[in-house]
This record gives structure tokens, sequence and C-alpha cells, in this order.
């Protein structure tokens, strides 16, 4: 992340047209240097809690890393940092099902939902947000109870 900002902490202020143009202008006066963080790198050479804790301290989920010439020479992504010597395949796994099962327990989780809701609804039998969400969470509910049974014997037990 380059810069985090709050569109509501900027406009919080802005009441009437005289703020409107004083914000407009105070946006127009600044420039990119002027709101950006310094780059977030690191040392090819630094070690692992350092790299860990200026991702901790940052708020970021990966860091450049430079040769000692001060050149790009890779990219540290917290997930390979937090899986060093760990078995990353259960970790996919677990992502991978929970991001496809979620979706299924409301009509806008996935594209599907929708596009069958759309559907039903030019058939004659509309779907309301109410009635799939009452099928839906039950539906996922047994899904994923099923899959954390199935990551549970496969990677755990």
């Amino acid at each position: 992340m380059i810069a985090h900002v709050v569109p509501e902490a900027l406009l919080a202020d802005i009441t009437d047209l005289e703020d409107v143009a004083r914000f407009g202008d105070a946006v127009d006066a600044r420039t990119m240097g002027d709101i950006m963080l310094p780059p977030a790198v690191i040392a090819a050479t630094a070690t692992v809690d350092e790299a860990f804790r200026l991702m901790h301290r940052r708020r970021l989920s990966g860091l450049y890393v430079l040769d000692s010439a001060g050149r790009p020479s890779g990219y540290l992504d917290l997930l390979e940092l937090g899986a060093d010597g760990l078995a990353i395949g259960p970790l996919w796994w677990a992502l991978a099902l929970g991001a496809c099962l979620g979706g299924n327990a409301t009509i806008i989780g996935a594209s599907a939902n929708v596009v069958v809701a759309n559907l039903s609804a030019r058939a004659g039998h509309p779907i309301s947000f109410g009635l799939f969400l009452r099928y839906g969470a039950v539906v996922t509910r047994m899904s994923m109870v099923i899959s954390s049974g199935y990551h549970w014997v496969r990677y755990l037990a």
C-alpha cells in the first residue's frame, strides 16, 4: 500500500460550497511526493525477523528486496514469510475451499447466483434475497462442515 486514505476523514469537515472549493484548492496544491510514504524495501542481507517487523509496523503484505547496489532483486510476500518451513498445501486448500464455498450463502455471493436469480425471475419464479439466504446458508454450512472434515482428515489427523 502506497497511501492510506479514508474518504470519511477527508470529507468530514466539508459542509458547504466554500468548503468544497477550499478542499479542491488544497488537493490541487499537493504533489504525490507530499502524500507518499517512504518506500517499503529491505536489503537482501536483512533477517526474516527484520522483514516481518517492517511489514507489521507498516501494515504491508510484502516488501521489495534490494541487492547491495540498491536495485530491486525480488519481492517478499507475507505468505512466503509466514510459511517458511511450513507445508503450504493445507493453507491453499483452506483458502480455496473457504472462498469457493462461502459465496454460496447469499444471492450476491457469486456471479452464478445472480445469473440464476435473474433467469428465475424472467421465468416467473422470483427468488428474493431472504429466500436464497434461507437455503444458501444451510447449504454453505453443510459444505463448509464437510470440507473442514476433509481438510482435518487429510492434513491434520
